[in-house]
């Protein structure tokens, strides 16, 4: 902000403690405050990216570390459609929001758990490396305020280090009671603001932990590649959007030529991964048995 915008804003104070406020002079005044403001502003966000540019780095990060912040909604509606202003209960109902969508709304029982016959493999510091490659830059830290840029830059000595403590947790078969505190936020997809339905929630964790999930998720891939059937393309390499449009498009030409009757369904879940019941996930990785089971081991 510069100098006269400074002044300016003291002058509006002054004004307000004299009793002037509804006079022309300190409504016009407001409004140049406001004019300069969004003049310096844009100034400095102009300024920034020539520096981003110049040095070559991310001007999405650059866009999103000067913005002046995240639209907080004035009002919130709950099922009842009940709408409320106070700060208190609108952040009762984005708890009870968050906790009622993680929430489980069924019981599914587990299915009987079948024990690896090799013990796990240590984990190598170049797995360790590989998978904090793969974490976006730029995100959201959680509760430890590290970025995924900190533990890049550490190098092969954290690395190491990871991989020791990876390893024990593996072992073990449990890792840090630090690691499970989160912190949540819901972000604005589209639709009415004061709806939560609207929102999405987004858990920030710790970039450690991100890592070590990473580094389980790799060697799950691996071994799961030829077990899993061609037609779950989703979440595979190799398999993106494009090439799914391009077969319904072909398969619905193909039909209209040869004169064949075609039916298409598409189904779109409400929070589809917020919703799956965990229990039922464990236990579809468990039909595949003992391929599961050595998944870290491969």
């Amino acid at each position: 902000m510069s100098t006269e915008a400074v002044q300016m804003m003291k002058k509006r104070a002054r004004m307000k403690a004299e009793g002037r406020v509804q006079t022309t002079d300190y409504k016009e005044l407001c409004e140049a405050i406001r004019k300069k403001i969004k003049h310096d502003y844009e100034g400095y966000r102009l300024k920034k990216l020539r520096k981003a540019a110049e040095r070559r780095v991310s001007l999405k990060a650059v866009e999103r570390d000067i913005c002046l912040g995240h639209h907080i909604p004035s009002a919130l509606k709950d099922n009842a459609v009940v709408r409320t202003t106070d700060r208190l209960r609108m952040n009762e109902m984005c708890t009870k929001f968050v906790n009622d969508l993680y929430s489980s709304k069924m019981a599914v029982a587990r299915t009987d758990q079948i024990t690896a016959d090799e013990p796990i493999p240590d984990i190598m510091w170049e797995e360790v490396e590989y998978a904090v490659k793969q974490i976006k830059t730029g995100k959201t830290p959680g509760f430890d305020n590290i970025r995924s840029k900190h533990l890049k830059a550490d190098g092969l000595l954290l690395f190491k280090k990871l991989a020791e403590r990876c390893s024990r947790y593996c072992s073990e078969k449990r890792f840090s009671a630090v690691w499970k505190k989160s912190r949540t936020t819901l972000l604005m997809k589209k639709g009415d603001p004061e709806s939560l339905d609207n929102y999405r929630s987004i858990t920030l964790l710790f970039q450690v932990y991100k890592a070590f999930t990473r580094i389980i998720l790799n060697r799950i891939v691996r071994a799961l590649g030829m077990a899993v059937s061609r037609e779950q393309a989703r979440f595979r390499s190799g398999y993106s959007t494009l090439y799914h449009l391009y077969v319904v498009r072909q398969l619905t030409e193909k039909c209209g030529e040869y004169r064949i009757s075609l039916c298409l369904a598409f189904v779109d879940y409400r929070k589809a991964f917020d919703s799956v019941e965990t229990n039922a996930m464990l236990n579809a990785m468990s039909r595949y048995g003992q391929f599961v089971l050595q998944c870290v081991a491969k």
